[in-house]
């Protein structure tokens, strides 16, 4: 009988693990500018061609919803939670848009401008005063949307909101399924609106109350454009009225100074990135590939440029804006490019009506920031 131990059986070996310096150089290239704007190319492409295979009304607000939750970058957690505001808002603003554009079918112009200057004041207020910010806007943005469209189609209300919804929720889920696709490992950021620092001794009375009236005059300037809008609408025959709207109730800012900067980069932006749609949508030949191939390249470009100098992002976040609504007008390439610049010119006529009742009620709020200023 033989007392020697068997030998042990060999173990198997383990996969070899990257190399140290092939995933300390995969780290800094997800991070860079150039890959996140792929990253936002693919997704809002995806959620472009999703929305056009599942023939919805309007894809393009499936682009754009996509685009604005791209801009959460490579950070998962303001990627998630910008997703789940804006479809939380969707809903919510869907519901209270529909309730009250069958209350308004019919009663006549005052009711009209008071439901959504009251709309209006409770979006900005929220905005600017809650944790949930983007929710409150696209609430205050689809529930604007929803009574245009009861006071324009009346019967076109339901399908409306309907078409809106599936849109936005088809171009969010493309949008965070692709992105965590290609960003498996990415950062996890702190919370989104995490409180500012109060002032401490007898300087945190006066800067609580400054800061209270900043909210007041931005939520009385978003009440006071509605009903200025619909009269222009009426007197002047406007076109695309609710981008008109949109653009106003998305400029509307605390900050008189960086209300007015934004809204100068918003009409830059809109304005390239529309003239790049269009000179597409003219010169293009009738392919959907070739449709395809400009898109992605033009949202890369334009993703590419908020990804940069921070001082100049807004101009590609508007640009890719402009540049979906400029190419993106049905079921794929454009027909007509009318669309496009109907689109265009009632951004500029939001921007400047903005920016005049801004300038107007500037006055007023340094008045009482000066009356409010301790002695």
């Amino acid at each position: 009988m033989n007392d020697t131990p068997a030998a042990a059986p060999p173990v198997a070996a383990a996969p070899a693990a990257a190399p140290p310096a092939v995933v300390a150089a995969a780290r800094p290239l997800r991070a860079s500018p150039g890959y996140q704007a792929l990253v936002a190319a693919c997704g809002v492409w995806a959620a472009v061609m999703v929305a056009l295979a599942l023939h919805l009304a309007d894809p393009w607000w499936a682009g754009i919803s996509a685009w604005v939750i791209a801009q959460a970058g490579n950070d998962r957690h303001a990627l998630l939670a910008k997703a789940g505001m804006r479809f939380l808002g969707t809903i919510c603003g869907c519901l209270a848009g529909y309730w009250l554009g069958a209350l308004l079918v019919g009663p006549g112009l005052f009711p009209v401008a008071l439901a959504l200057s009251l709309v209006a004041w409770i979006g900005a207020w929220q905005r600017f005063s809650s944790a949930y910010a983007y929710a409150w806007l696209v609430f205050s943005l689809t529930a604007t949307m929803a009574v245009l469209a009861a006071v324009t189609e009346p019967a076109s209300l339901a399908p409306f909101v309907l078409n809106r919804w599936f849109e936005i929720t088809s171009g969010i889920v493309t949008y965070s399924v692709v992105a965590i696709i290609l960003n498996p490992a990415a950062q996890h950021g702190g919370p989104l609106h995490a409180p500012a620092a109060a002032p401490a001794g007898p300087a945190a009375g006066s800067a609580a109350s400054a800061q209270w009236m900043a909210v007041e005059h931005t939520a009385l300037i978003a009440a006071l454009i509605p009903p200025l809008l619909l009269v222009l609408w009426l007197a002047l025959d406007l076109p695309s009225i609710m981008q008109v709207f949109i653009s106003t109730l998305v400029l509307v800012d605390r900050d008189i100074g960086q209300m007015r900067t934004r809204s100068r980069q918003r009409l830059i932006g809109c304005l390239v990135g529309g003239a790049g749609g269009i000179l597409l949508a003219i010169v293009l030949p009738d392919s959907l590939f070739l449709w395809s191939l400009s898109l992605f390249t033009g949202l890369f470009l334009l993703a590419f440029v908020h990804q940069g100098n921070p001082k100049t992002a807004y101009y590609g976040t508007q640009g890719g804006l402009a540049f979906l609504m400029g190419l993106v007008t049905g079921a794929g390439p454009p027909a007509s490019i009318l669309p496009v610049v109907e689109r265009v010119v009632g951004i500029t006529i939001g921007v400047a009506v903005l920016v005049l009742v801004a300038a107007l009620i500037r006055p007023h709020m340094a008045r009482r920031l000066r009356a409010a200023a301790p002695a």
